[in-house]
C-alpha cells in the first residue's frame, strides 16, 4: 500500500459504469493475480527506468467524459492544451497493482505511469520534484487521486524515480507534453497554464 496513501482515495475503474460495462469480473482477477505474479523489480532497476517517448495517441471517448466522485463532478480536458499545475503528488501501488485503469488499461504500479481527475486520458505530463529538482515523464492513463487536496497519483515507480516513494507525498509540478504541427518524430513542447478550477481539490 503506498505510504500516506488511504485505500479509498483513488478511483477504481470497476465503479465507473463505463468501464464495468461489458467487463468478467473473474477475468480482472485473473489478470490481477497474474501481474501479482510477476517478479517485482528492486528500487536500483526502477530509479533507472527510461523515460516514455511521448508521442501523439488517439484520446478515449468515454474515459474522458465528466463524472462524479464523492458528490463533486469533474469535467476532463477533450484535447491536448495548455497545463500547468502545482501542488502534492502522492503514489499508488500494490491494491491496485493489475487492476483496470479508468481508460481501461491494465495498471502496473513498475510503469511511469499516472492518474489525474481532469488530465486527458492518454497524455503525458513532465513532473517536476520542487524540492529536488528531479524530473520524470510519466503517460496519464488513470483518474484520481480524491482525497484532501492531492493533485496526482503518481506509479510506486514513478515516485522512485523521484525519490519519495518512502516518504509517501511530495510536492510537484505537472507540465503537460502537446505537439506542434506540422509533427515530426519526436518533436514535443511542454506549454503552460493555469488548470481548470475542476482540477482543484
Amino acid at each position: 500500500m503506498a505510504l500516506g496513501q488511504p485505500p479509498d482515495s483513488h478511483f477504481d475503474a470497476a465503479d465507473a459504469p463505463a468501464a464495468a460495462a461489458g467487463r468478467k469480473a473473474g477475468q480482472d482477477k485473473s489478470t490481477r493475480r497474474r501481474a501479482q505474479r510477476r517478479p517485482s523489480p528492486s528500487r536500483r532497476e526502477l530509479a533507472r527506468l527510461p523515460d516514455p517517448v511521448p508521442h501523439r495517441e488517439r484520446l478515449s471517448n468515454w474515459a474522458n467524459r465528466p463524472y462524479s466522485i464523492d458528490g463533486k463532478r469533474y469535467i476532463p480536458m477533450t484535447a491536448l492544451k495548455d497545463f500547468e499545475q502545482e501542488g502534492i503528488a502522492s503514489w499508488y501501488g500494490r491494491p491496485f497493482h493489475g487492476r483496470r485503469t479508468a481508460n481501461g488499461e491494465v495498471y502496473n504500479m513498475y510503469r511511469l505511469t499516472a492518474a489525474h481527475p481532469t488530465l486527458p486520458l492518454p497524455s503525458y505530463v513532465r513532473v517536476t520534484h520542487r524540492r529536488s529538482g528531479r524530473q520524470v515523464i510519466v503517460r496519464v492513463n488513470d483518474r484520481g487521486p480524491f482525497v484532501g487536496r492531492r493533485m496526482i497519483d503518481l506509479s510506486y515507480a514513478a515516485a522512485v524515480r523521484l525519490g519519495f516513494d518512502r516518504s509517501g507525498v511530495a510536492d510537484v509540478r505537472l507540465e503537460l507534453i502537446t505537439f506542434q504541427p506540422p509533427t515530426t518524430a519526436g518533436d514535443t513542447r511542454v506549454v503552460r497554464a493555469e488548470p481548470r478550477p475542476s482540477a482543484r481539490r
